[in-house]
């Protein structure tokens, strides 16, 4: 082993240093060339992140704006919606005998039916109204017709108010009291359901068969049955209401023909069988046709009118069976309204209008309890504008006042204020009469000599301390002051 000298080892031992030494270095200049790529990216996120922000801020202000907008109109529908239903319930109040006690327990009703089956309160305001103006008195009762009349118009029947006619017909033709208003939709509802007629058309249709069914004693089951048949063989709602009452016309007049064969068939009299047909129509004349079995020509002579010929061997012909099933399908089964409005109420485009009218219902609520505040408003922005116009001289003076201690402050703005001002006084002025229209060019002088002047004493202001304070301030202090 060759021994090392001393120089020679710490030379070696240097060079050995200096070469890792040189390798460092290396990777220091790496670790910097990192730092500054680190930093260049750093920079770049943090402009990344104002550019966001700045995004984000503009998002903001825009949507808040268009939250300002949407909330005003929100406003401004909530006091229309609020004055539409508060004339609904002047026009109840003022036309029909509903009690005033009544009343709020009425609105508040409305509302909930509203909510309930997704119809506006307008809609069902008109159609309280009508059902009150026709003989019903009783609030409860009204209300019992009107949430099942909506509820029938949910499940396709009609209109609310159409469906309403209809019910509070039968009862007034009936006599019916609130306990029965049930049956009543509950029958108009399975007649549908059982024929195939228009539900529209055959609400609307009712009431030109009403009243002489009513007079002649043949109840409401009875008769949706004999309707259902005959929609079922092909007629329209109307045509099977004028077909029927062909048949009720005349049983109620027959002809002196018809009485004399209606003897000879062994039938007892006409006014026997007019007795069975108030007790039992459709038995009555399911009976008649067990007699006649096929001769249509008896039938003929017994109905002459074409009309009465169709509804009689329409519903109790080769149909008879059918139509003795349905009577007895509307007389026992119940429900049918329920079952009608659960299958409608669960579908999504009632759900989506029933969260419309939800909040349709709570937008006509506010408006109706701002309402007042409004109309005070209004009152008193119109006793203020009153003031102005009969007291043009001093405004103008008072307005001017304002214009001279603001045009010391800035000039430039004092101008704006004075001519917004002067053009709202000439506004108001124009109405007026002939002196005020003198006064009109009077202030209007004023106005403009004060402005004038302001203006003059603001120059004077301005030079006062370009020419006198800041050179002295720039003398204390020995810089420019600006």
């Amino acid at each position: 082993m060759t021994a090392f000298g001393g120089g020679q080892f710490e030379d070696t031992g240097v060079r050995a240093v200096l070469k890792d030494a040189a390798k460092y270095a290396v990777d220091v200049q790496k670790v910097k060339a990192a730092n500054i790529g680190l930093g260049r990216s750093f920079d770049q996120v943090v402009a990344g992140s104002k550019k966001f922000q700045q995004q984000v801020g503009q998002a903001v202000a825009t949507a808040s704006k268009v939250a300002a907008v949407a909330f005003a109109a929100a406003g401004v529908a909530s006091i229309k919606f609020g004055v539409d239903f508060e004339e609904t319930m002047s026009r109840i109040a003022g036309l029909t005998d509903t009690p005033r006690e009544a009343l709020k327990g009425l609105e508040q009703g409305i509302l909930d039916v509203s909510r309930a089956t997704a119809k506006s309160p307008e809609e069902l305001g008109s159609a309280a109204y009508f059902i009150l103006s026709s003989g019903v008195s009783d609030a409860a009762t009204a209300m019992r017709i009107l949430e099942l009349s909506a509820k029938a118009a949910v499940s396709g029947l009609g209109q609310t108010q159409d469906i309403a006619r209809a019910t509070t017909a039968i009862m007034n033709a009936y006599g019916l009291a609130v306990e029965d208003v049930d049956s009543v939709i509950n029958t108009l509802v399975g007649t549908v359901r059982k024929g195939a007629g228009e539900p529209a058309e055959l609400a609307n249709a009712l009431g030109f068969i009403i009243p002489l069914a009513a007079q002649m004693g043949v109840e409401f089951e009875q008769l949706g049955a004999t309707l259902a048949t005959l929609t079922n063989i092909g007629l329209g709602a109307d045509n099977a209401v004028t077909a029927l009452r062909g048949v009720l016309s005349q049983l109620l007049a027959p002809t002196e023909q018809s009485i004399e064969l209606f003897e000879k068939l062994g039938l007892g009299t006409l006014k026997d069988f007019r007795e069975e047909v108030d007790q039992n129509f459709v038995g009555a004349m399911t009976r008649l046709f067990n007699v006649l079995g096929d001769n249509d020509e008896i039938v003929a002579q017994l109905f002459p009118d074409i009309r009465g010929l169709i509804g009689a061997l329409g519903a109790f012909g080769a149909q008879g069976a059918d139509t003795e099933r349905i009577l007895h399908d509307l007389q026992t089964q119940t429900g049918f309204l329920d079952q009608a409005f659960t299958e409608a109420s669960d579908t999504t485009s009632f759900k989506l209008r029933k969260a419309l009218n939800d909040l349709r219902v709570t937008m006509t609520e506010f408006g109706g309890q701002v309402l007042p505040v409004v109309v005070q408003g209004l009152s008193d922005l119109q006793s203020l504008m009153r003031f102005i116009a009969t007291h043009a001289e001093a405004t103008a003076l008072g307005v001017t006042a304002i214009g001279v201690a603001f045009a010391f402050v800035n000039p430039a703005g004092a101008i704006a204020i004075g001519l917004t001002a002067l053009i709202g006084l000439i506004t108001l002025l124009r109405t007026e009469n002939e002196k005020l229209s003198v006064t009109m060019i009077t202030v209007k002088l004023r106005f403009l000599e004060a402005t004038q002047a302001a203006q003059d004493g603001a120059v004077r202001a301005q030079n006062t301390i370009s020419f006198g304070l800041l050179p002295l301030l720039e003398k204390i202090t020995g810089e420019e002051a600006f």
